[in-house]
């Protein structure tokens, strides 16, 4: 680190110690001071120099560690991904070998091998008739031949968000219908050479 004769710390290596936010109001505030303390312009423009390069050091540091995390949360997403296939597929195999053991109990009642109630010491199996359900329509439901007594009219209303928005940003007033909120974002990108 670099230190002046006396053991302090120069102010470059000062800088570099400091964090963004600190470097952030040390700069809005060292112009005016330095200013009317010293008229050693090649002085002020050194500590400028230095904070400047101490604040792109931290701009850089951030965007490495943002683009670490980034590249982080990406390699625990797949993780994540192939686990809930792995689970998925399993959940599968599970389900098919449930429907198949039913299947079997099925077949057995059906043959007419075993009794449609059957008791274990701890369990018992029961083989009873599903509720009832339509597997197929013959007449739409729009059409006038169908009865009206089995016709059920649903009215969904959906919200247009997008034309909510585009109203509160043209200024319209819609206090009254939701309440629109717009937060900051950071991003971090590439310094453009030019």
């Amino acid at each position: 680190m670099n230190q002046t004769q006396t053991g302090e710390l120069s102010p470059e290596a000062l800088f570099k110690t400091m964090s963004l936010k600190e470097l952030s109001i040390a700069a809005r505030d060292l112009s005016a001071t330095l200013s009317q303390a010293t008229q050693d312009e090649e002085f002020l423009q050194a500590c400028e120099n230095y904070i400047s390069d101490a604040t792109a050091d931290k701009v850089d540091g951030y965007s490495f560690v943002a683009a670490y995390l980034e590249a982080d949360i990406a390699a625990w997403q797949e993780k994540k991904n192939k686990l809930l296939e792995m689970v998925d597929e399993i959940l599968a195999r599970k389900q098919r070998e449930l429907e198949m053991l039913k299947s079997s109990l099925l077949r057995l009642y059906s043959l007419g091998l075993i009794d449609n109630k059957l008791e274990g010491k701890t369990r018992a199996i029961a083989i009873q008739p599903s509720p009832p359900k339509i597997t197929k329509l013959l007449v739409a439901p729009d059409s006038p031949d169908f009865p009206e007594q089995f016709r059920e009219v649903r009215v969904e209303y959906k919200v247009s968000a997008k034309a909510l928005i585009d109203a509160w940003k043209a200024g319209e007033n819609i206090e009254a219908i939701a309440q629109v909120e717009q937060n900051w974002h950071v991003r971090f990108r590439h310094k453009r050479v030019r």
